[in-house]
């Protein structure tokens, strides 16, 4: 058995008022060069926040710290590195309801002779319809409850469009603050001139 021992720091940022988020615990390994990567520094990151842990490794990051690798590297990347299962965006009952509606003010406003026009109380009943759609979870179940109702709305082929009806994942979104804060903070303790020094003071 082989044991080896390496250097961690450890970095708590709190009163992020300016974000807003609960203290912020970093956990920084600096693994040195790598024989693999020709030389080039590896490395690791642990953040935790409210209960909550991501993390991250680099095998290769030039010749920076890990610190200096986090602050240079874009949230979206970071949040690709640390939760690399959780998705940018969610199915959206309410999108699809809006997306629905629209659609048939669309046809509404067309002219009567038009193909597709719909009379005033067709679009009533359509546009009050639409609002089944809010109460689906994902698009199955849209389809297994009301099949018909997409393709009145969106044509025989409906699964295209509705494919767009989604909205910002909270959870994602939550992460990329967590990641913003820990790069001002990691600017911060680095003696980096940086505009989150004024947010985390």
């Amino acid at each position: 058995m082989k044991v080896a021992s390496t250097q961690v720091t450890k970095l708590v940022f709190s009163e992020l008022h300016a974000y807003p988020l609960d203290p912020v615990t970093v956990y920084l390994e600096d693994s040195g060069p790598s024989n693999l990567a020709g030389g080039s520094n590896q490395g690791s990151v642990v953040i935790e926040c409210y209960g909550k842990s991501w993390s991250a490794r680099w095998g290769s990051i030039g010749n920076r710290t890990v610190s200096k690798f986090i602050q240079s590297s874009e949230p979206s990347y970071l949040a690709g590195c640390l939760a690399p299962t959780l998705p940018t965006s969610l199915f959206s009952g309410r999108v699809l309801c809006r997306m629905a509606r629209a659609k048939v003010i669309g046809r509404r406003r067309l002219s009567p002779a038009a193909a597709g026009h719909l009379s005033q109380e067709t679009a009533r009943s359509l546009y009050d319809a639409a609002s089944d759609l809010g109460f689906s979870d994902n698009i199955d179940q849209a389809m297994a409850h009301h099949g018909d109702l997409l393709a009145e709305f969106f044509g025989p082929e409906w699964w295209h469009e509705t494919s767009t009806a989604t909205e910002p994942n909270p959870d994602y979104e939550y992460l990329c603050r967590v990641i913003r804060a820990v790069r001002d903070g990691l600017a911060i303790h680095d003696g980096a001139d940086n505009t989150g020094a004024a947010a985390l003071s």
